[in-house]
């Protein structure tokens, strides 16, 4: 349904089986043909995008475009804004970053995008300007596991194969947004880094703040290979995603029932975030999970902060690198808090940044570097 000039109009985008399949293909190539289901920020080591892979990604990437947006292009005409309220795959899709048939993207030429969890969200009430209080996680102390190889030859991986390494992009991203609230005479965040960045300490400090950030390890561990293994956690999808926190490579070793610096979607959903207007999810597929049935969206870690209270979150759609997220977020935050725009405005101008800034010195423009996240949620 697109609903435009006070009207709605139903337009008819095709089989669910011919985008679902060009959806596989355009992620393939948004991650260089080797995307995976359980690296985690930093994990995944890919050399700069090559001319021949960014061109196989214009042509996944137009495509897609062709089946889901030319479609609509006769009923939103000179539109400035698109809110999209995704079904299915169309979940795991970065709309900016599709490209047209002259090799260039929809973010430099198309309206501001930014997704609803509902179509619902938008008759939201306003709420007032967010209390300034705020939380920062960067680069927690993972601790080791006396030597084992990080690697997990296992065609099935659990929570157990898990071994997650240090991110410094990460801890000098939270630093940069602590110093920004500096200069910007805001209070001070909290800020959780190494041995401090507990599991108990953030589910305990969470509430209450305006803003959280967490740059951090994410993970998504596929759905059961087996009837085998298809009961109590690897059944439940708010149990197969979750952020990794300090401690977290000794979790084998925790009494049960402990913290064992894993948090869990489902533990995030039980926080009460109902303060928190920004939640900033800075690590690898945090907008992904498992698609169960159509309008419910992606059961992922965004979906958990959302469940918590959150008004709107800022997610990734793939397994993004430290460095890259610490360049893209810095604009974020510069966008937002240093030049006040709005959500969805602020997420596609970073993006505009990069993108720019990679142009005018000949690099890549695969969208790996600059499209990997999205905000859902209130766009305000």
């Amino acid at each position: 349904l697109v609903g435009h000039r006070n009207y709605p109009r139903y337009v008819d985008l095709g089989s669910v089986e011919s985008i679902d399949a060009a959806i596989g293909g355009w992620r393939e190539q948004a991650a260089f043909g080797a995307a995976s289901s359980t690296s985690s920020r930093g994990l995944v080591r890919r050399s700069p995008a090559t001319g021949e892979q960014l061109e196989q990604y214009l042509v996944a990437a137009s495509e897609l475009r062709r089946l889901v947006r030319d479609p609509l292009d006769e009923e939103l005409g000179a539109c400035e804004r698109l809110f999209l309220s995704p079904a299915g795959g169309l979940n795991l899709v970065a709309f900016p970053a599709l490209a047209t048939d002259t090799g260039e993207f929809l973010l430099e030429s198309g309206p501001v995008v930014h997704r609803l969890p509902s179509e619902r969200t938008l008759c939201g009430d306003a709420v007032g300007p967010a209390s300034p209080a705020a939380l920062v996680v960067g680069d927690p102390d993972f601790g080791n596991r006396g030597g084992e190889s990080a690697e997990s030859d296992s065609d099935c991986p659990s929570l157990e194969d898990l071994w997650f390494t240090p991110l410094p992009g990460a801890g000098a991203e939270a630093a940069a947004m602590v110093e920004l609230w500096r200069t910007s005479q805001l209070p001070t965040p909290v800020h959780l880094a190494g041995e401090d960045a507990t599991e108990e300490r953030f589910k305990a400090l969470a509430p209450g703040n305006a803003m959280i950030h967490v740059a951090t390890h994410g993970f998504v561990l596929p759905p059961p290979c087996s009837e085998e293994t298809g009961t109590g956690i690897r059944d439940n999808p708010l149990l197969r995603s979750g952020l990794a926190f300090s401690g977290a490579n000794a979790r084998l070793r925790e009494p049960a029932g402990e913290d064992d610096g894993v948090l869990t979607s489902e533990e995030i959903a039980a926080l009460d975030l109902a303060d928190t207007h920004w939640a900033v999810l800075s690590a690898c597929d945090s907008g992904v999970g498992d698609i169960r049935a159509r309008g419910e969206g992606a059961f992922s870690l965004a979906r958990s902060f959302q469940i918590a209270g959150a008004r709107s979150v800022i997610m990734s759609l793939w397994a993004v690198d430290d460095e890259a997220t610490r360049e893209w977020m810095a604009e974020l935050y510069d966008a937002r808090v240093a030049d006040g725009m709005e959500t969805g405005v602020a997420v596609q101008e970073a993006s505009s940044r990069i993108l720019a800034r990679r142009r005018a010195a000949g690099e890549s423009v695969h969208p790996h570097y600059w499209a990997a996240f999205a905000a859902s949620g209130d766009w305000r």
